[in-house]
């Protein structure tokens, strides 16, 4: 076989595995490399000893949508403090809730993914309790060229916020 049919051979074999090579990358990702820290009050990173869990909920900034989300529990985060993900060029903000458990519910919805404690989002409410959460928010841009793009997601203490009504009580 002559070098140019193996010159042909390899240039199509690439054209399909690999869209860098391609004029057209819709279809095509960047690396995302992400390291959480929380501080606290202080300068050391104490993120190991406060939080246990981390769901990850990725927006495009680019048209205002839900894109991913993800979840990454003690073991995981042991091994890594971080996440490693794949998104296509675009804008994006990333959303980080700490400790989310049973006593914490997200609303997905574009924006902030707002957090509450379960009973918000169904009739009639009782309150049972919430979670120690920590958030982190993040916006980013995977750039065309797909260069790789590292973030460091920096937690802080958050709180829900709660309305409270009393019944019975006279006026004073």
């Amino acid at each position: 076989m002559s070098i140019f049919k193996h010159i042909a051979i390899v240039t199509l074999a690439l054209s399909f595995v690999s869209c860098s090579i391609r004029d057209d990358r819709s279809d095509c990702s960047g690396d995302v490399f992400l390291h959480f820290i929380y501080n606290g009050d202080g300068d050391t990173d104490i993120f190991p000893s406060k939080i246990m869990c981390v769901n990850m909920y990725v927006y495009s900034t680019d048209n205002c949508t839900f894109h991913s989300e993800y979840a990454f529990d003690k073991q995981t985060l042991d091994a890594s403090q971080g996440a490693h993900i794949m998104l296509p060029p675009g804008t994006y903000r990333i959303v980080c809730w700490g400790n989310a458990g049973e006593r914490s519910a997200v609303d997905k919805s574009w924006g902030t993914g707002h957090i509450a404690e379960p009973a918000y989002f169904r009739s009639p409410v009782t309150y049972t309790g919430t979670d120690s959460l920590y958030c982190s928010i993040l916006d980013l841009n995977v750039p065309e060229t797909l260069q790789d793009v590292e973030g460091i997601c920096n937690f802080a203490g958050s709180h829900i916020k709660m309305k409270v009504k009393l019944d019975g009580f006279a006026d004073l």
